[in-house]
């Protein structure tokens, strides 16, 4: 390649902010930095300590629907009772969701797991005793859906193309990756897309 071709060329600048671990990244070099409206939801979020956890597992998949109703399903509990019957409801039922004071572009729910024993020991000892069986669904708005609980975070990244999403990522993360002899929870999950 000639100089001269290159000369004055580079990739383009894009606004990065680490927030709790996570990076964001903004194709926007003037918009407002994400931390301030988000300061409530770190406190709470804080014990998990989330920058030492490790990225496990990493699918995409394509959706024809509205980008926001996928992201607003996401952190809307209610449904679980009945679309979720046999596998969410059984162990973090309805009944227990409590929906938090969200902030500026960011809604917050939780949800109580009957049974905190599928976690392992190490992991609950460092949270406080009132977050062991406490599981957390958060949107940050307009495109990241995530949920925590004492070992692993999961978390949607959705891309909207326009009216229709059609680019997702989801990401697995957990605190404790040799727990199950190196198996994770995240590598059974998959995205469910227009076949299934």
């Amino acid at each position: 390649m000639d100089k001269q071709e290159v000369k004055g060329k580079c990739l383009a600048e894009y606004r990065v902010e680490v927030w709790l671990g996570l990076v964001f990244v903004s194709v926007n070099p003037d918009v407002e930095s994400l931390a301030p409206g988000l300061e409530a939801l770190a406190d709470r979020l804080q014990p998990y300590d989330l920058a030492a956890y490790t990225v496990v597992h990493r699918a995409e998949g394509e959706f024809e629907c509205n980008w926001k109703v996928l992201v607003e399903n996401f952190c809307e509990s209610y449904h679980v009772f009945s679309v979720h019957k046999n596998t969410l409801e059984i162990n973090s039922p309805t009944r227990t969701t409590k929906v938090l004071e969200g902030g500026p572009g960011f809604n917050h729910h939780t949800m109580t797991a009957l049974s905190s024993d599928t976690f392992s020991d190490e992991s609950l000892a460092r949270l406080p005793s009132e977050l062991v069986d406490i599981g957390h669904l958060i949107c940050i708005y307009p495109c990241l859906a995530f949920s925590i609980d004492p070992e692993m975070a999961l978390w949607l990244t959705v891309r909207p193309t326009g009216t229709l999403c059609r680019s997702l990522t989801k990401r697995f993360i957990e605190r404790f990756t040799s727990r199950r002899a190196g198996r994770s929870r995240g590598s059974s999950w998959r995205i469910f897309g227009p076949e299934g």
